[in-house]
This record gives C-alpha cells, sequence and structure tokens, in this order.
C-alpha cells in the first residue's frame, strides 16, 4: 500500500515538474517574441544567450539563433564555429534551409567561391529529394546572390525583375538594392539610380506605416 502511494506521489511530482517546463517555455517563448516585436535586439541577444535558453528551447533553435546574431554582430569566426557544430546536428528541413542560408552569406562575404558552390550542391541535393518550399527559396535565393557577386552574370537582372512581383513587401526594398547593385555591375549607372531611389522609397513608405502601426511586418 505504501509502495502505491509513494508512487502516485511521484507520479504527480513528473506531471508537476512537466507543467512548470510548459509554463516557462511559454513565458519564455513570449518574451522572445515581444523582444522581436519591438525590435529590442539586446534583450533578444540576453534571452538567447542566457542559461536558460539551453533548458527552454529545442538546442538546434539556440545555436541557430545565436550563430544569426553573431552573422548579424558580423563576428564571423565566431558565426563559423557554430554553424560548424550545428552541422553534425539532426535538423529539421526548415532549420536546414535557415542553416544553409546562414553559412551560404557567411562564406559570400568571405568570397570563397568554391566552398559557396559546395555548399550550393547540397542545399540543391536535399531540395530535390525532398521538395520542400524554404529549401527551395533558400536555393534560389543562393543562386541571385551567385550570379551578383562570383564572377558576374547579366542574367541576374532578369531573375530578379521576376522576383519582385512575387515576394512580400517587407522584403521589396532588399530586392530593389540588389537590381541597383546588378545595374551597376553591368555599367548601366542609370537604372542603378533608378532602382536605388526607388529602393529609398521603399524605405520612406514602411517606415510611415509603422509609425501608423507599430506592429506592422511583425
Amino acid at each position: 500500500m505504501n509502495f502505491i502511494i509513494i508512487l502516485g506521489i511521484a507520479g504527480c511530482g513528473v506531471l508537476l515538474n512537466r507543467a512548470i517546463l510548459i509554463y516557462l517555455r511559454k513565458k519564455y517563448t513570449q518574451q522572445l517574441i515581444k523582444a522581436i516585436q519591438s525590435r529590442n535586439e539586446t534583450e533578444y541577444q540576453r534571452l538567447v544567450f542566457s542559461k536558460s535558453a539551453r533548458i527552454l528551447m529545442e538546442p538546434n533553435v539556440v545555436n541557430l539563433a545565436r550563430a544569426s546574431l553573431y552573422s548579424r554582430r558580423k563576428e564571423d569566426q565566431a558565426c563559423r564555429k557554430m554553424l560548424e557544430s550545428i552541422r553534425r546536428q539532426e535538423l529539421s528541413l526548415s532549420q536546414q534551409a535557415f542553416y544553409y542560408t546562414l553559412y551560404l552569406n557567411l562564406v559570400l562575404k568571405e568570397n570563397h567561391e568554391s566552398e559557396y558552390l559546395k555548399l550550393q550542391n547540397e542545399l540543391l541535393s536535399i531540395y530535390k529529394k525532398t521538395g520542400n518550399p524554404a529549401l527551395k527559396s533558400a536555393y534560389q535565393t543562393s543562386e541571385l546572390m551567385r550570379k551578383l557577386n562570383f564572377r558576374f552574370d547579366p542574367s541576374v537582372i532578369d531573375d530578379l525583375k521576376r522576383a519582385l512581383p512575387q515576394v512580400e513587401e517587407k522584403e521589396r526594398r532588399m530586392l530593389l538594392l540588389l537590381l541597383s547593385q546588378a545595374y551597376h555591375e553591368n555599367h548601366q549607372e542609370k537604372m542603378a539610380e533608378i532602382y536605388r531611389h526607388k529602393a529609398e522609397e521603399e524605405l520612406l513608405k514602411m517606415k510611415e506605416v509603422r509609425m501608423a502601426n507599430p506592429l506592422f511586418d511583425e
């Protein structure tokens, strides 16, 4: 009888601990979302690099978030080290898309074409096996960046123009800037200037919308 009572108490303890963990994870996630929505990068970094992150988030999510922050802070060596450690882990398909995007951007900054092509081929191979749309988008973006930055390919101008009507509003400015860069590389300075002005107009429009609605684009 006492043994049954002890088992019952232990079972309640396990359920209680699980309930507390679920509550803490929910609260932690809410804090992360609030930091993102308020564009409070200091708070976001504090949360991602806190000791609690390893307990309250999946290790893959923590590592990818940290690699992303290293990338944004231009701490390239730390970013590469984190990405190399992630490489040995099991990632979901959406996590793989984000991982390859971070890694390709890093290699692009370092101007390592052979490594870039190797990563691209890995990404394309995974996409062909799975058909995952996030992987497809990551590969298409990497191909645009390759054409634009390694041995400039003028066909990237048409690629970017075709992509422009399909992107979300928050991505339009980046695409317009890429078009400006592409025209500059192609020695079409007048067109480069036109698209640079369009990008500036897009930025002003986004600022006006955000002033009217602080939660826009989150």
